[in-house]
């Protein structure tokens, strides 16, 4: 049995949490510092620019951050069957969390570097995806 998954999208976490129907199911790629994690759950809480967001870790063979640290983590948009809370944060049922499959400390990253990175590469990709698309058109014409 082959299983493939999907890149990563690089999102940001206030990108997610603005667009529940079209996130669920995505293959997303955040950033942020975690807040708390409760290892008999393997949930916790990531934080970003002042924007909070559930991480089910239950994926991870072994968990080996510490609180507070930056990391960057790769997985699947969910939503959550029942209610829950991490820490101080109540997530209601049905509420978005991510499924984390890939983790990795990146403490110490300049996160305004990184940004700036981002938006670099979004704009190539808008170029190259207006140009396939205006290559192919006229291609067809």
């Amino acid at each position: 049995m082959e299983i493939s998954f999907k890149h990563g999208k690089v999102l940001f976490i206030n990108e997610i949490s603005t667009s529940y129907e079209a996130m669920c199911g995505r293959s997303v790629r955040v950033i942020g510092r975690l807040m708390h994690y409760n290892f008999s759950t393997s949930l916790g809480m990531i934080e970003y620019k002042s924007e909070f967001f559930p991480v089910d870790f239950s994926l991870l063979d072994q968990f080996s951050f510490k609180e507070n640290s930056l990391l960057q983590i790769i997985g699947e948009i969910d939503s959550t069957s029942k209610a829950l809370k991490i820490d101080t944060h109540p997530i209601p049922s049905g509420a978005l969390i991510l499924k984390a499959r890939v983790v990795r400390n990146i403490d110490g990253m300049d996160t305004a570097l990184y940004e700036q990175a981002v938006d670099i590469r979004r704009k190539f990709e808008d170029q190259m995806h207006s140009y396939s698309f205006s290559t192919t058109t006229t291609s067809t014409s």
